[in-house]
């Protein structure tokens, strides 16, 4: 029988049908306060809201990676590229990732950002118990 180790385990919520991950972004010496993005595997990538970009002194507007993304409902947003270092809090994974920023209105879109799998779950090894609502997390070539 195949068996996966993990170095964290994150309970989070009784009451949450999505899967929060408590973490910070950081852009050289500039860091996020704590962030609870969601995992979503319906995303290829990670989309914030514009106004972390602000919190990390990022002109969001300002890169040539800018892709159309499309949601579950048909429409469609721009988002715009940065690459930035995620902590996961709480553990010892820390990695460089791309993270793209949209500009939603207030009530529209996530409240903080999503983790998608390309840019999130593809560094990670992850394990997901809703029942219990527990995510397990290891770094991909962790033994």
């Amino acid at each position: 029988m195949a068996q996966l180790s993990f170095q964290f385990v994150y309970q989070y919520g009784q009451n949450n049908e999505k899967v929060f991950v408590p973490i910070r972004l950081r852009s050289g010496n500039v860091v996020t306060t704590p962030l609870l993005p969601h995992l979503d595997t319906g995303s290829p990538t990670n989309v914030f809201r514009s106004e972390i970009a602000e919190i990390l002194n990022i002109a969001y507007e300002e890169t040539q990676n800018v892709i159309r993304m499309g949601t579950a409902g048909g429409s469609s947003f721009l988002s715009y590229g940065h690459a930035l270092t995620l902590e996961v809090i709480g553990s010892t994974l820390l990695f460089e990732t791309t993270v793209y920023f949209a500009p939603w209105l207030p009530g529209v879109g996530p409240d903080v950002g999503v983790l998608g799998l390309r840019d999130f779950a593809t560094k990670l090894r992850i394990g997901l118990v809703h029942y219990e609502r527990a995510l397990y997390l290891a770094d991909y070539n962790a033994p």
